[in-house]
């Protein structure tokens, strides 16, 4: 864990908008099916 924040630090300070961009992917990627699941469920 420490490891992650220290890691995102060193992007922020140098500007890496595309490793944040990544990140944002990874995480919709992630829970994307999750979400059509429960659409699926709501029906």
């Amino acid at each position: 864990m420490m490891f992650w924040i220290a890691y995102t630090l060193e992007m922020k300070k140098n500007h890496s908008v595309d490793y944040l961009s990544d990140v944002l992917y990874y995480k919709i990627s992630e829970f994307y099916p999750l979400l059509k699941l429960s659409d699926v469920f709501h029906q």
